[in-house]
């Protein structure tokens, strides 16, 4: 390739999916994305490799970045790392995450790696500490323009707020949260001209985000005038934050290149050529107009700034030869380069079936809704598997729309990972390569060359042909990963046991069917015999319906256990919030997936994929047996007519009361004038809906003690209840 000069800068976004505190792992996947992009790209044809916020040690390693040997381990990682990269791309520069000790202070930082050493550490101006970040607790914020020298290796390394020109192009770096603020560090140095400026970041998945995300790329590259390059972490990380992997490219207010991300593989690899000429040509005449905060030193740091502010920050280094045409690659490390499956992995980025077509009824932005959801939960569970070191899925399913979701989300995962990674390097990093010997060898065949016919011009992702393949594929591989069991008690209607039998027989699940009436009855006369009466309906009502939703768990965590599986917990946000859960019964499991949704939106979503499903596979005819059902517990006599929302609340009007009452923090006053407005709430008068608000409230602080013993779920919304994530609240609490 010739070289397209200063005016030019070819760089490659590079997001990962790493473990905390997996030293060797997370090392050996920054080195094998640097070999496959020498391998792709050429050795002296990458300019700069720009990897995510805290890649080296993991973003979520929690109290132990307070442990030395994690500070001390991160930084032998960054500069094995810098000398790996020297030798497979000589010349680049290199930008990876780790955090940093600094007289006792301990900084979330970027170190640029370049001729095999580290140069520079970029901190995070910004901490993030909000919601599901509690940054603050283990990083300090960098105060100002001063620097600081840090011996490496017997060498003087600057750390601050540092500005690098490779070959005349000018880069500063932003992580995450600082690029969200008014006095952003890019502010520091845009007045001497900027030609690009990267975002690492480690910005957890929620539905939605990905917009303001794709906004934010629009707008910097617009207001600073240059380009402006964002990568972020991808998978799931350490339990219950999701990250999306996305790679988003932009100048001047234009979007150049976008990857959405939410693969299955190691890394994914994107790699743009970007033409500086324009955004220089603008800023010579001046536009946009721009203004510059002044940041001051924080109190008792050490500097070597002086009064020559550009000199202090600036690191001018020499890059190898450069240029070429752009591309963008989406890669696995266990596929063959420059294979079928490869090669249409290459070509899928060109178009994604994740983002295409319209529903009627069901608007783009609900639409996107569903499907990242249902990609996100799906990749949560994935990782969630294979980084627990088990070996599948166990769920009590009862023929309700929760546990049918979480089936559902299992089945998927098996159908986009493979179509993702291929059945065999998907089993293989499940640690399950023995169902491939139980798979057809021509299914088998199939399945690793279907993806690139099913991606050729005149054919899609969702071709008949593709798709039955895919869908033979996922049954099979998630009969061997999903067991569900349906327990049902004289409580029990033939409409769910046909709703749960039909939806596992459609999904491959291996279900079976047992009768519980026994062991309730003998916890029943245990009781009795212990109160010295007989326990009835009229006392004991939530005593007879909490004992059948607790004899069904021991039998479920059973078969979790002989198969080493995990134990899937089926409660949705709309229970969380109003303790509407039998603790050691339904909420017994190692995993809640879709605790962060509410009720109301896994019965919309359960509507979409029944209609119009998912891209690939497209829809689920059989979860009719679950939407055409009023969502029910069935603890109590059937002659009663239980219903979820005749015992709570119509699900809509929940969800609005439990958004604006623990997001928003508003008073009853604001939730109630807000509910008049709404359609959900139409037939209500403002009495009823006032006694909802003060139910809602009543139920919320009753059932705080339940929400501190949850199993984990996935941060799916724009908010959670996971106390020990997003939402704190005391247990014991007055009012």
């Amino acid at each position: 390739m010739q070289s397209k000069g200063p005016h030019h800068i070819r760089l490659a976004t590079v997001s990962v999916n790493q473990t905390p505190l997996d030293w060797s792992g997370n090392r050996q996947r920054i080195q094998n994305a640097l070999a496959d992009l020498a391998r792709r790209q050429g050795a002296n044809q990458i300019d700069i490799v720009l990897f995510p916020e805290l890649a080296i040690s993991g973003y979520g390693c929690e109290d132990a970045f307070f442990y030395p040997q994690t500070l001390d381990r991160a930084m032998a990682a960054a500069r094995q790392s810098a000398r790996e990269a020297d030798r497979l791309l000589p010349g680049a520069l290199v930008f990876v995450g780790l955090p940093v000790r600094v007289h006792n202070e301990i900084y979330n930082c970027m170190a640029a790696l370049h001729a095999g050493r580290i140069i520079g550490f970029n901190p995070k101006m910004h901490l993030a500490n909000d919601g599901l970040h509690y940054e603050a607790r283990q990083f300090r914020a960098w105060h100002g323009i001063n620097t600081v020298n840090l011996d490496i290796d017997g060498r003087a390394v600057p750390i601050g707020p540092l500005l690098y020109d490779l070959d005349g192009r000018r880069i500063a770096l932003e992580i995450c949260r600082d690029a969200w603020y008014p006095d952003r560090p890019a502010l520091l140095h845009a007045p001497a001209g900027l030609d690009l400026v990267l975002n690492p970041s480690a910005s957890h998945f929620a539905m939605g985000k990905l917009r303001q995300r794709r906004q934010l790329a629009l707008e910097s590259g617009r207001t600073l005038g240059c380009h402006f390059v964002q990568v972020n972490l991808l998978g799931n990380e350490a339990g219950r934050v999701i990250f999306d992997g996305s790679s988003l490219f932009s100048s001047g207010g234009q979007m150049l290149a976008e990857d959405t991300g939410l693969g299955y593989g190691d890394y994914r690899v994107c790699v743009e050529s970007l033409d500086l000429a324009a955004n220089r040509a603008a800023q010579r005449r001046g536009a946009p107009q721009r203004f510059y905060p002044l940041l001051v030193a924080g109190p008792g740091v050490e500097t070597n700034a002086g009064n020559n502010v550009a000199s202090s920050l600036e690191i001018r280094l020499t890059s190898g030869q450069s240029g070429g045409i752009a591309s963008v690659i989406s890669t696995d490390p266990q596929v063959a380069p420059g294979s079928q499956v490869d090669q249409a992995r290459l070509a899928a980025t060109a178009r994604d079936p994740w983002q295409i077509n319209q529903s009627p009824g069901v608007s783009a932005d609900e639409r996107q809704d569903y499907l990242d959801f249902l990609r996100a939960a799906s990749l949560g569970l994935f990782d969630y598997l294979r980084k627990s070191h088990t070996r599948g899925f166990a769920l009590s399913l009862s023929g309700g729309a929760d546990s049918a979701c979480c089936a559902l989300l299992v089945q998927r995962m098996t159908a986009i990972g493979i179509h993702d990674a291929g059945l065999q390097a998907f089993c293989h990093r499940i640690g399950r390569a023995e169902i491939l010997e139980t798979i057809d060898a021509d299914l088998t065949r199939m399945m690793q060359l279907a993806p690139a016919a099913a991606l050729q011009h005149n054919a899609d992702p969702a071709h008949t042909a593709y798709r039955q393949a895919l869908l033979q594929a996922s049954r099979l591989v998630t009969g061997q990963l999903l067991c569900t069991v349906y327990q049902s008690t004289r409580q029990s209607s033939l409409t769910t046991r046909e709703a749960a039998r039909s939806v596992a027989d459609a999904l491959g699940a291996r279900h079976s069917e047992l009768e519980i009436d026994h062991l309730v009855d003998t916890y029943q006369s245990l009781a009795s015999s212990a109160l010295g009466r007989s326990l009835g309906w009229e006392q004991d009502n939530l005593t007879l319906q909490n004992i059948q939703a607790r004899s069904r768990s021991p039998l479920v965590w059973m078969l979790a256990n002989a198969n080493n599986y995990l134990l899937i917990a089926t409660g949705n946000r709309s229970e969380v919030s109003t303790g509407y859960c039998t603790m050691d019964g339904d909420t017994s499991g190692s995993l809640a997936p879709i605790g962060g949704v509410s009720k109301r939106f896994v019965l919309d979503f359960l509507r979409f994929m029944e209609t119009e499903g998912d891209p690939l596979l497209g829809p689920v005819p059989e979860l009719r047996y679950i939407t055409a059902q009023a969502p029910t517990a069935e603890l109590r006599p059937q002659s009663d007519g239980q219903t979820d929302e005749a015992e709570l609340m119509p699900y809509p009007i929940l969800e609005i009361i439990e958004r604006m009452a623990v997001r928003d923090q508003q008073d009853d006053a604001a939730i109630l004038a807000v509910l008049q407005t709404q359609p959900a709430a139409a037939a209500c008068n403002p009495a009823d809906l006032q006694a909802m608000i003060e139910r809602f409230r009543r139920l919320w602080q009753r059932s705080q003690w339940k929400r501190e013993r949850l199993a984990p779920a996935f941060h799916l919304d724009d908010y959670s209840l996971d106390p020990r994530g997003w939402c704190r609240y005391p247990i014991l609490a007055g009012g």
